[in-house]
């Protein structure tokens, strides 16, 4: 750091000190304060409590509503401001949150007594604050009040700022100003005046017995201006109700469905592509979210103790494993693909993972089996529910009792906890058949690397040109496609898993 740099953030520190915002002290936690460049001015000492906003939960306040906010003072003829130099800096710390947002610089440890800015939580409590402020719901019904008169205002705000000094002691309240407008209100970039004040910026209804007033006093022969200025409101509203009766021959407003579009096509069009440029800016892109089934706590904690014990397997400790699994295939696609906004390398944060159980429907049930460098084919069972007595028949005789006899005493074979793989007889058949099984946890099919090779099928199946309509055709499909799937995706299939096991 340059000694210019390092005389700004003693200028800063003295500041402070001076003010009473900080003081000197000790913590275990520590924050560094930064420079931040801005372009066109000198560089701003700023607190970098960026490790600590990550641990933070994050909590929302609401947003006024600004058009409200502008409609309940068009009407007034005087408007109070109050300004406060650092609004963050009136709100002071307990102790523990002064030890924790602690920072260091070259030259010291520091201890905040005020609310400092870069904490993430600091809008919510400030917002929070200026609502439930006795103070703030004063001036607000004293706006609402419309004060006329420059006397009364002037005495409704000594009592506002006598509280404002008792609740935020000893900082910076001499820098408050009280501003007495009459004519406009700049601050926000509106301009509220006389001229707007009139009912021509507050959309006000008029009521039916005031409709009739006007009618009756229109017919009578007087012009539009001056019963417009009799009632004190614009001239082209009484203008329209007068056509109004003369065309339909009533006064009597009509209900409306709504408010009306306040935007055109082209304005949403242009809205949509800056709202998704800025989110791009800020590193959010629109993504799938991750699917897994509904896990309980004994679910998760049975799986992670799954993968603690088999992280550290080699490779030829997994080549002996023959991973198996069934999968359904329908005609109606299951993709059910939905975008979602999230930043990079945030695929797998439990915000951007939905829960979903797959369903059933007309189609076709497929069992596969792959392991390192061998793979089974492909069976299809026919129709009906698969029972343990055909499990057995149609896949661990013909399949399964097959690479046992090729590997060996080695042979290791996985099946997930279906009924159909967990009864009696099939049971029986591993034992007799001297075929060791593999412990697996309940509803952890993404664990299972065949998984990858139904979600290549699946991808090929949607993306047919003319998919099938029939039974016979989509077992076709899932034949000639299965296979190649097979082929083609063990290795990618194997090293994504792997990955998954070590992260879990």
């Amino acid at each position: 750091m340059s000694a210019r740099q390092t005389d700004l953030l003693q200028e800063e520190i003295r500041k402070m000190l001076k003010f009473q915002i900080i003081e000197i002290g000790e913590s275990d936690y520590a924050s560094p304060m930064i420079l931040v460049e801005i372009p066109g001015s000198d560089p701003r000492p700023c607190i970098d409590y960026r490790k600590q906003n990550e641990v933070i939960r994050t909590q929302f306040y609401p947003l006024p509503n600004i058009e409200h906010r502008i409609e309940t003072v068009a009407a007034a003829k005087y408007i109070t401001l109050l300004y406060l130099t650092k609004g963050y800096w009136q709100i002071p710390l307990t102790p523990k949150a002064q030890r924790l947002a602690a920072f260091t610089t070259s030259f010291g440890t520091y201890r905040p007594l005020r609310m400092p800015f870069g904490l993430k939580n600091a809008p919510y409590y400030f917002s929070r604050l200026m609502a439930e402020l006795h103070w703030c719901a004063k001036i607000k019904d004293e706006v609402e009040k419309l004060a006329y008169q420059l006397n009364e205002e002037a005495e409704r705000t000594e009592r506002p700022i006598r509280r404002l000094s008792k609740v935020m002691y000893g900082s910076t309240c001499a820098d408050m100003q009280v501003d007495v407008m009459g004519e406009c209100l700049s601050s926000i970039k509106h301009v509220v005046g006389r001229e707007m004040a009139n009912n021509q910026s507050v959309r006000r209804h008029l009521d039916a017995f005031t409709r009739g007033r006007i009618i009756g006093k229109l017919e009578e022969g007087r012009s539009v201006t001056s019963v417009a200025a009799e009632f004190g409101i614009a001239h082209s509203i009484v203008s329209r109700l007068w056509r109004q009766f003369q065309t339909t021959g009533t006064a009597i407003r009509g209900f409306s469905s709504g408010r009306p579009r306040g935007t055109t096509p082209a304005d949403d069009r242009y809205i949509r592509f800056t709202v998704a440029r800025r989110l791009h800016g800020g590193g959010l892109f629109a993504r799938r979210p991750v699917r897994c089934v509904p896990l309980t706590p004994a679910h998760r904690r049975r799986r992670s103790l799954w993968c603690r014990e088999h992280r550290n397997w080699r490779d030829n400790e997994w080549g002996r494993v023959l991973f198996t699994d069934e999968s359904r295939f329908s005609f109606s696609s299951d993709s059910h693909r939905m975008l979602i906004w999230r930043e990079r390398g945030s695929r797998n944060h439990p915000s951007n993972i939905i829960e979903r159980d797959r369903y059933g429907g007309r189609g076709v049930l497929v069992w596969g089996g792959i392991m390192l460098g061998s793979r089974t084919d492909l069976h299809i069972f026919d129709a009906g529910s698969v029972n343990g007595t055909r499990y057995c028949n149609e896949i661990l005789l013909p399949y399964v009792r097959l690479f046992r006899g090729a590997m060996g005493l080695q042979f290791l074979f996985m099946d997930d906890n279906a009924p159909c793989h967990r009864t009696v007889a099939a049971e029986q058949l591993l034992e007799s058949e001297d075929i060791e099984r593999m412990d697996w946890p309940a509803r952890s099919p993404d664990l299972n690397p065949i998984e990858h090779v139904w979600y290549f099928l699946g991808r090929r199946l949607a993306a047919r040109t003319l998919p099938p309509v029939t039974i016979r055709e989509l077992r076709l499909c899932c034949k000639t496609n299965g296979q190649q799937c097979l082929n083609n995706s063990l290795t990618p299939s194997f090293s994504a898993w792997a990955d998954a096991v070590k992260s879990a």
